[in-house]
């Protein structure tokens, strides 16, 4: 069967030939051919004598008119069957100067696939010797920009046409391109450099956007001299492989980027003042039959001695050198990989101007805004002939449908997807040795970083999950400064882990940006410190930042404040701030701790709490301790009336803090202990000591705030060691209540009374809750001055000790008070009861004794307000106050033990008074003056003292003693009568009881008083007395008259015992008459007659004798009759007898004027 069907085949093949053979020879068909034949050369003829003169007029006319020139050409031919056109010497003039443009020969091969493809397909390219010469005249314009502006004018579509649709980029195929021995001359008139770029040899196997093969011979090649500098890049080609891979090696060393970027013809934001550019890259294409075409650069490059500058010459960027090893560079795909990035030495200026801008933000780009419609940019050419999909990753996200095709290729395929992003990875970035300055003239700023050390492993983008880029970083700068950042980062999505620590950073680098803010602070030394865990992770087009293990440290502060008088010095030899997290939102509770050491000497503290920052609220434990804060003292110098030398602060408790939230005001507590210890306040005139403690503790104190509310638990309030020079001024004020003075008021001595007085401000707002558990005091001393009252006096209390109970605004109730110590450090006093500050009105019950003060303390005053020093005495007191319903009754009893005077004083302030014979009155014969005063009085009187009441006692005393000291020995003694005198009947010397009882206590109020002397002076008035000795005369003849009629012969009756009694004158009258030596009326024998009763009476009281004899002999006896009494009974030897008086003057008390006078000595 086989067989028969090759002898089928072999029959149809020898039929075939021979119908062949008769064909050819047959006369029509070689008509046929020799027609065709002639056709086509006469095609041809007219193809080789048309194009060119096609070609030459395109250029000369259209073209020239087109660009503004004229454009010569030398000779044009045309091969039509290679299809081969060639131009020569062709010439674009410019007005002046050389031609603009020429080429010796411009050669094309187009390829019949043209015809078919319906697109420009070129098999070979070839420019010879081309030659640019232009001239930059200004900035943008160029000699040839009037050509640029007529094209772009040409080119420019209709407005009122409809736009055309986008038909994708253009369809072609250039093949085998060659630029031989090519030169460019640019004349820069902007910068004065001519640019010169010659030897010029280009090759380029293939550009084509469509899928076409042809032979190619062209190896990639470029190589020109750049003003001297030799740029060579060679390849090879393979044309016979699936791929006609070829491959471009680029290739230099030390290209002077500087003298090109004065050609750019575009004004840049910045000077290349030197750039070096090295490369050893490998370009490779391949293009696979039906595929679009690849392209890979390989190898490394370079750029060193960078040195960027503003455009007025300040630095901006540079380094030694920039090295790019490993690449790994597939454009089409958008593929990118480089082993290694190593930027060595580089240093990037920052520095900002007086108003606020950085150099930077005029040279990078400036986010622009969105425009509403953006038209879809132009595809490039890579995009159209991407590598397939597979070579760019099948990780990634394709395009959402395929690109338009070209006419040849299948729509569809991996040559139309266009990978969505880039995918770039670097294994390594190295920067070592950097420097980056920092000016900022606003703030007057200028540091620098140095040392700077940057390496980052593994780095991609998008970076993949769960690996992240390795980052560390490192400053060490000569000041000692260091920066360190270790952590791990993923740029694409964005998510880091990153550890940041600086250490050591000199505070003396901020002194400008003090300087500048007019601040006057100025530091002297110290060092920054701190840390910080950064995490970052964006999701969802939100980046959220979380910081953590939040650290900053301050060591050996040492700042001072210049503006302050005197300045103010802060010193903190440590100063630590931890937080556990910091969110953007602020949200959350956060733990912190703060810990300082050497605080302005031995100062230490540590709090540690949670803060939470929104809304804003703390709550800390705190210690504290021996915080000195008198260093702070000028800052309210001027309105405190003394100034502070010591004050040190401590305190251990618990604080909290709520800031106001709405309708929530805000709060603030403290619960614990405070002390202030070594508090010295001096007097800013006279330096001298004002007050001062060791301590003032207040344990388990609470203090709050509630809005304006204040509440204020002292707790057990100890105050230890203590010195107060305490003054009550002449307006009955405390000159504690004036160590603050009105701002910028403070002024005068407040230890002598003449400090600045405070205006109190208006009372707002509820009364503060105060309370007190305790309060003990410890080894005080307190220097009192009262000059409220007249003579002012001062005294010394020392060695005070003594407590007080709890008391309370809230729960009134009285706190007892026992309180001791010392006066003037030798006499013991007490003081004991009970005080109720905070009732609606002050009560207190109180008892105070003081026993032996020495009196030679109060010498100076005594001379002054006195007259006279004191050289011996003791003072003993013993007082009770009572003030209730705003009511005080007081006792005070006062003993004053021998008080000695000194010679007496020329002072004009001293009493006007004999205050020696007011202390001889009062002194008794032990040497005690025992006085009680009971003082009362309302303590709403504005001129309430209770020193003024008391002072005045005195002074009442001394004038009573003075002015009646009679009267105040009466009340002494216990007398009722006055002693000044002894009254006695007209006429008699007779003592009366009443007499003898006072002359008794006249005689014990001399014998209490030693130092008194008493004088003694009988007085007789004749006004009264002339009639009492009448009538004195007559009862004495009316008692011899009864005592010779009581005689008998047995018993004489003396007349000076009998007395007259009612009926007894009528009795013995007569008798006395009878006995009287007088003249009588007699009859007319010489015998006496008998007369009335009345008429013997008359006759006797006129013939008594009351003349001045008589009336000085009853004077003396009246005198006599007390003298002898009081010598009997009282001292003799300080008792005198002075002349008699006859008369009433002097006598203006109101007592009888027939008496005995004392006169006190």
């Amino acid at each position: 069967m086989n067989d028969k069907m090759a002898t089928g085949k072999s029959g149809r093949g020898q039929a075939l030939r021979g119908r062949l053979v008769r064909g050819v020879k047959h006369p029509r068909t070689w008509r046929i051919v020799a027609w065709t034949l002639g056709v086509l050369l006469l095609l041809a003829a007219l193809a080789a004598w048309g194009v060119p003169r096609l070609v030459r007029g395109a250029l000369q006319e259209q073209a020239a008119q087109a660009i503004g020139r004229p454009i010569s050409v030398g000779q044009v031919s045309f091969n039509p069957f290679s299809l081969t056109l060639r131009v020569r010497e062709l010439a674009v003039s410019q007005p002046d100067g050389p031609p603009l443009l020429t080429f010796v020969e411009l050669e094309a091969s187009a390829a019949w696939a043209s015809v078919f493809r319906f697109a420009p397909v070129v098999d070979r390219l070839i420019l010879r010797q081309p030659r640019l010469v232009a001239t930059r005249e200004d900035a943008t314009r160029f000699s040839f920009s009037d050509i640029v502006t007529r094209v772009q004018a040409l080119s420019a579509e209709d407005p009122a046409a409809p736009p055309k649709p986008d038909t994708g980029l253009p369809r072609f195929s250039l093949n085998n391109v060659e630029l031989l021995d090519g030169s460019l001359l640019l004349d820069d008139k902007v910068t004065g450099r001519r640019h010169v770029i010659d030897e010029l040899t280009l090759g380029l196997p293939f550009l084509s956007t469509l899928a076409y093969a042809t032979d190619i011979d062209v190896l990639p090649r470029l190589h020109a001299r750049i003003n001297g500098s030799v740029l060579d890049m060679d390849g090879t080609t393979r044309p016979f492989e699936a791929t006609r891979p070829s491959s471009l090696h680029l290739r230099f060393d030390g290209l002077a980027l500087q003298e090109l970027a004065d050609a750019w013809p575009l004004p840049l934001a910045v000077k290349v003042e030197r750039a070096l550019l090295d490369s050893d890259l490998q370009l490779t294409f391949a293009q696979a039959a039906g595929a679009a075409p690849t392209l890979r650069i390989t190898g490394r490059a370079g750029l060193r001695e960078l040195d960027l500058r503003e455009t007025g010459g300040q630095p901006l960027l540079g380094w030694r050198a920039l090295g790019i090893e490993g690449v790994d560079l597939m454009p089409l795909a958008q593929q990118a990989s480089v082993e290694k990035i190593v930027l060595d030495a580089p240093v990037a200026t920052v520095r900002r101007n007086a108003a606020g801008a950085l150099n930077w933000q005029a040279i990078l780009p400036q986010p622009a805004a969105k425009a509403a419609v953006e038209p879809a940019p132009a595809k490039p050419v890579a995009a159209a002939a991407s590598e397939p999909a597979a070579q760019a990753g099948a990780a990634q996200p394709q395009a959402a449908g395929p690109a338009a095709a070209p006419s040849g290729t299948k729509p569809g395929t991996e040559a139309d997807r266009k990978p969505a992003a880039w995918q770039v990875k670097l294994g390594a970035f190295i920067l070592q040795d950097g420097r980056v300055p920092v000016q900022d003239d606003s703030l007057g700023f200028t540091y620098a970083l140095e040392g700077l050390g940057v390496q980052l492993d593994n780095v991609a983008l998008p970076q993949p999950a769960g690996q992240p880029a390795a980052l560390r970083a490192d400053v060490r700068n000569p000041d000692g400064a260091t920066l360190a950042l270790q952590g791990s980062l993923s740029p694409q999505p964005l998510s880091a882990d990153l550890q940041v620590q600086l250490e050591k950073l000199p505070l003396k680098v901020l002194q400008p940006v003090l300087a500048k803010a007019d601040l006057g602070w100025q530091v002297d030394a110290g060092t920054l410190g701190a840390r910080t865990r950064v995490r970052a992770v964006q999701a969802a087009g939100n980046t959220s930042i979380a910081l953590s293990d939040l650290g900053a440290r301050l060591d050996g502060v040492t700042a001072q404040d210049t503006s302050a008088k005197p300045v103010v010095k802060v010193v903190a030899q440590s100063l630590a701030v931890t937080v556990d997290r910091l969110t953007p939102d602020l949200k959350g509770d956060t733990a912190f701790k703060i810990q300082g050491q050497g605080l302005q000497g031995d100062g230490r503290l540590t709090v540690s709490g949670v803060l939470t920052p929104a809304p804003l609220s703390v709550k800390a434990d705190v210690d504290l301790a021996a915080l000195e804060l008198s260093g702070f003292a000028p800052y309210i110098a001027s309105s405190l009336n003394a100034t502070v030398r010591g004050v040190a602060l401590g305190g251990r408790g618990k604080a909290a803090f709520q800031a106001a939230d709405g309708k929530t005001p805000m709060r603030a507590s403290w619960r614990g202990d405070v002390d202030i210890g070594n508090l010295r306040l001096d007097d800013r005139v006279t330096r001298s000591d004002f007050l001062r403690f060791k301590q003032l503790s207040l344990a388990r104190s609470a203090f709050s705030l509630q809005g304006e509310k204040v509440a204020a638990d002292l707790g057990d309030v100890t105050l230890d060691d203590f010195y107060g020079r305490v003054i009550l001024s002449s307006e009955g004020t405390l000159n504690l209540s004036d160590i603050v003075a009105n701002p910028g008021e403070a002024g005068g001595s407040i230890t002598q009374g003449t400090q600045t007085t405070r205006t109190e401000p208006a009372a707002s707002g509820a009364a503060p809750d105060v309370s007190l558990r305790s309060l003990t005091l410890k080894s005080g001393k307190i220097n009192f001055t009262d000059r409220f009252v007249k003579p002012n006096y001062t005294a010394d209390l020392t060695r005070l000790q003594g407590t007080v109970s709890a008391v309370s605004s809230t729960r009134p109730q009285p706190a007892d008070v026992k309180v001791k110590g010392r006066v003037y450090d030798n006499a013991p006093f007490s003081l004991e009861g009970k005080v109720q500050p905070f009732g609606e009105f002050l009560a207190l019950e109180l008892r105070a004794i003081a026993q032996g003060v020495d009196l030679p303390t109060f010498t100076t005053y005594s001379a002054k307000y006195v007259g006279y020093p004191i050289e011996r005495g003791k003072l003993s007191v013993d007082v009770t106050y009572k003030v209730e319903d705003r009511k005080l009754t007081a006792r005070n009893k006062v003993v004053l033990n021998q008080l000695t005077f000194g010679p007496r004083t020329d002072s004009p302030d001293a009493l006007k008074l004999p205050v020696l014979l007011a202390v001889s009155l009062l002194k008794d014969r032990h040497g005690n003056i025992d006085i009680n005063l009971p003082v009362s009085g309302s303590l709403d009187d504005p001129e309430f003292s209770v020193g003024g009441i008391i002072v005045q006692v005195f002074i009442n005393l001394i004038s009573k003693a003075v002015t009646a000291p009679f009267s105040l020995l009466a009340s002494a003694f216990g007398g009722g009568e006055e002693l000044s005198f002894i009254a006695f009947e007209p006429g008699s010397a007779v003592l009366s009881d009443a007499a003898l009882a006072n002359i008794d206590t006249l005689s014990a109020a001399l014998a209490d008083r030693p130092a008194l002397k008493l004088d003694v002076s009988g007085r007789a008035d004749p006004a009264v007395d002339a009639d009492g000795l009448r009538q004195a005369w007559l009862d004495a003849r009316l008692r011899q008259a009864k005592a010779a009629a009581l005689s008998t012969r047995a018993r004489k009756v003396d007349p000076d015992t009998v007395k007259l009694e009612a009926g007894d004158e009528a009795r013995y009258l007569e008798d006395a008459y009878d006995e009287a030596d007088i003249e009588k009326p007699r009859n007319f024998v010489g015998i006496a007659k008998s007369l009335p009763a009345a008429e013997m009476k008359a006759l006797m009281l006129a013939a008594a004798p009351a003349g001045e004899d008589a009336l000085r002999t009853l004077a003396e006896d009246r005198a006599r009759a007390v003298m002898e009494l009081l010598m009997e009974k009282g001292p003799a030897d300080r008792i005198f007898l002075v002349a008699p008086r006859l008369d009433a003057k002097g006598v203006d008390d109101g007592g009888a004027t027939s008496r005995v006078d004392f006169s006190l000595k």
